[in-house]
């Protein structure tokens, strides 16, 4: 009510100031402005009264607004009769506020209750009447409009005739800018064609994400999901060629520096960005060359081995045209923390590979390139070999009409290729079948390790022992519960790396039973490693498990054996290599021993306190059965001046017989157990060993290259059949040890240095 009274009293300033030219508005605020007064001034006023008072002022105020609004054109003759309407109504309502604002007693206000209500429904009637009636907010509104088309009419008219006027200037004015845009238009796209190309969505058909698994998460651990790059592998729809789409989640900071790096290098080994999307595009992204995995499926045998080491020396130099930019710094960290993933490698049609620097997320440069099926290690010792590869050299030696010349490339290629590459291989185990234990880098066949000459005589060991660089690791010592009746139940025919692990960790196993046999302790002496064991008993079994893997896992020995294997005992209908072929790198030795049981009544325990002495293996020998490989003790120090693998079996039955030691081989069982029985201080041990070799299947291309080996080697006899044919292979092998001594040193760090004597 107070709004509305103050806006009416302004109305009422104004119009004594400028009065507007409809009769009776003034007088009409102005019987508002008293009526609210009246309303407002008595405090026992009926609240229909007050209701009617506050309806006539507020119906008077939007008048008096409209009509204050409304153009100065607009004819208003048609409302004077409305407001002569309204001002009676608004007086008798007046007149009933002055007579409600008057003091009498309560008894009347009571009999004259009724009649005041009728009297305020009649006025409500009559205002309602006097609203219907004027019409005035309606017309005002149409004639407004009206007179507002007018006069856009008449503003039109004279555009029209202005533009009459110029139309034939416009016209020809518009022909040349056509034809200058047009022009324009051209030379952008010539331009941004020769640098960069800007694509829209439509643009780019996608085909499938390159890295959706959990491990390609990781190569970038801590980053958000949502803030993660992805990948795509495309097409462009205009030329179907197969490229890379690489989206940022928005156009921030990382999708521009993406840009600028790419306008700043120039290396044939850096990709390099195709284009990006369009500036209103929602979506933004960046193309680049297609994936390196396409082109490393389409490669095999010899041509894959030439990409290998062409693709190390592509990306070593791009390496290197990096840090003398300065992009990023060398880096002598952790090999396998700075690699360089599939995903980040772009290879083009001609097979030149290239590396996605936009995607590294470290400072400094790659010291590994993951390449899908194995990898290629470019850490700084090994920068001047791959440097000094010849690629071309290989070319030509394998291009040789003589096929000697083309066997020794062979062989070389391999060998320079495995000082910094290698190749995922499928893992096999299996316990040694009998006492025929291989040597580690020997080839095998099947589980009988007999690899076979051409001239039907087992393959034997060659490699100069000073070659191989083996190290050793050990499980942890421990006891276990163990069914002496039923002994099978603790092995199986077939080991796997889950079997191996348990036999590692043994604390991440359960046992049934709790066991109260523990191994206290470890150490090492000269030739043994001492276990303290306590409460030894019996239902109960000590283990404990030695290995030694040559570290390279004898990548590069094989080919040594290669050349004097029979290859056409192991070729398939196809003419390749079968997979029962092996490299053995690895033997793991598993040793228990328990107590047996000489009498259904076992009577008695051990001493609490007794020592077992495990016999350390190494690569060069494996020593004699008649020599235990283990033995008990209740001494804390090994026994002195125990015989090596030199000594002979009837030199070992002398010193066991001298040092009064109660122990016997038993021989070799169903198994996979070499035993042996040993009495100590009343009680009797059982001890075995079973031997797990760990080797691997030549991959295809491996079992290619040997193909390809065989072939110059058949070639050879025959162009020679005065020679023997191992005299041949004996050629091939000193050619390429002579040539390998006459290249320059390969560096003071390579982890295996090999010495080949003939």
């Amino acid at each position: 009510m107070d709004k509305v009274l103050q806006a009416l009293r302004v109305a009422k300033t104004t119009l004594d100031l400028v009065p507007v030219s409809v009769p009776g508005l003034g007088p009409a605020v102005e019987l508002a402005v008293n009526i609210l007064e009246l309303a407002q001034g008595v405090k026992d006023t009926h609240d229909d009264c007050k209701s009617l008072a506050m309806r006539a002022a507020q119906f008077t105020n939007d008048i008096y607004q409209q009509l204050n609004d409304s153009p100065a054109s607009v004819d208003i003759t048609s409302s004077k009769r409305h407001l002569a309407t309204l001002l009676c109504t608004l007086q008798d309502i007046e007149n009933l506020m002055k007579r409600q604002s008057r003091k009498r007693e309560k008894i009347l206000l009571i009999v004259r209750k009724d009649k005041v209500k009728q009297q305020v429904a009649e006025l409500h009637r009559r205002l309602d009447d006097a609203c219907r009636l004027f019409g005035i907010q309606s017309s005002i509104a149409v004639e407004g409009r009206l007179d507002q088309i007018a006069t856009t009419q008449i503003d039109l008219v004279q555009h029209a005739e202005n533009s009459t006027r110029v139309a034939d200037t416009m016209l020809k004015r518009q022909n040349s800018i056509k034809q200058e845009v047009a022009q324009m238009n051209e030379n952008i796209i010539t331009l941004m064609r020769s640098v960069t190309m800007v694509f829209s969505k439509e643009e780019i058909s996608l085909v499938r994400e390159l890295d959706p698994s959990q491990e390609a998460a990781t190569y970038e651990e801590g980053v958000p999901e949502s803030e993660r790059i992805v990948r795509w592998q495309a097409r462009i729809r205009s030329t179907k060629e197969s490229v890379i789409v690489a989206k940022f989640p928005r156009r921030d900071e990382r999708f521009r520096a993406a840009i600028e790096l790419s306008k700043k290098t120039m290396h044939p080994h850096v990709a390099q960005i195709l284009g990006f999307s369009r500036s209103d595009c929602e979506h933004a992204f960046v193309v680049l060359e297609g994936p390196i995995e396409d082109f490393i499926q389409s490669v095999h045998g010899i041509k894959k081995y030439m990409w290998t080491a062409e693709v190390a020396k592509e990306l070593q130099s791009a390496f290197s045209y990096i840090a003398r930019q300065g992009f990023l710094k060398p880096d002598l960290g952790d090999m396998h923390s700075d690699t360089v993933r599939p995903h980040q490698l772009y290879v083009t049609p001609e097979g030149a590979v290239r590396w996605d620097i936009y995607s590294w997320t470290h400072d400094g440069l790659p010291m590994c390139v993951d390449m899908s099926d194995g990898y290629i290690e470019l850490s700084p010792h090994l920068v001047k070999l791959i440097e000094g590869f010849s690629i071309r050299d290989v070319e030509r030696a394998l291009e040789s009409p003589v096929p000697i010349q083309r066997a020794r490339a062979l062989l070389n290629l391999w060998d320079k290729l495995m000082e910094f590459a290698d190749f995922n291989r499928d893992k096999f185990y299996c316990f040694v079948p009998d006492e025929d234990v291989p040597w580690i880098g020997s080839c095998t066949q099947d589980l009988a390790f007999e690899a076979l000459t051409p001239e039907g005589v087992i393959l034997q060991y060659t490699i100069d022992p000073a070659a191989v660089c083996c190290s050793s690791s050990f499980g942890t010592p421990h006891c276990f519960p163990f069914d002496e009746d039923e002994p099978e139940t603790e092995y199986t025919n077939i080991p796997t790396d889950l079997y191996v692990h348990e036999i590692y960790a043994p604390e991440e196993q359960e046992w049934e039973t709790d066991v109260m046999s523990r191994v206290s302790k470890t150490k090492s002496f000269p030739g043994w490693r001492r276990h303290t064991v306590l409460d030894m008993d019996y239902d109960v079994c000590f283990r404990t498990l030695q290995t030694i893997e040559e570290d390279t896992k004898c990548r590069s020995f094989f080919m040594d054996q290669a050349v004097n294997l029979d290859f056409s005992r192991y070729l398939d209908r196809d003419g390749d290599l079968t997979r029962t072929n092996h490299a053995v790198y690895g033997l793991h030795f598993i040793t228990t021993s328990h107590l047996v049981g000489l009498s259904p009544m076992r009577i008695g325990r051990p001493p609490r306190k007794l020592y077992f002495y495990e016999r350390l293996h190494d690569a060069e020998n494996v020593i004699d059965f008649e020599t235990p490989w283990g033995y008990w003790s209740t001494e804390a120090k090994p026994i002195r001046n125990f015989p090596g693998y030199e000594a002979t079996r009837e030199e070992m039955r002398k010193f066991i017989k001298t040092q009064k030691l109660e122990i016997q081989y038993l021989g070799y069982s169903r198994e996979f157990k070499f035993a042996w029985l040993q009495s100590v201080a009343g009680f009797v041990f059982r001890i075995e060993v079973m031997i797990a070799v760990e080797s691997y299947h030549w991959t295809k291309d491996e079992r290619l290259l040997l193909r390809e080996l065989q072939q110059s080697l058949a070639a050879a006899y025959a162009s020679n059949p005065g020679s023997k044919q191992w005299e041949i292979r004996k050629s091939v092998r000193r050619k390429r040890d002579e040539h390998d001594d006459g290249e320059q040193s390969r560096g003071e760090d390579r982890a295996v240095q090999r010495r080949r004597t003939e």
